[in-house]
């Protein structure tokens, strides 16, 4: 129990990176799932509506 004591803030910590990570992980499952591109400049819509404003990285000619 002492041992759980003297280490509290350190587990604490790791809890809430922990957490953090896990809410991270779910957003960029949930954007996949929906089919949309994480980082892309049209809201990861681009996917649904078709929009050519979306390059994605790729030059166009």
């Amino acid at each position: 129990m002492e041992w759980l004591i003297n280490n509290a803030a350190t587990i604490i910590l790791i809890l809430i990176l922990v957490f953090l990570a896990v809410l991270v992980i779910r957003h960029l499952y949930r954007i996949r799932k929906m089919g949309g591109c994480p980082g892309c400049s049209c809201g990861g819509q681009c996917s649904r509506n078709g929009s050519a404003s979306c390059s994605h990285g790729v030059k166009k000619k």
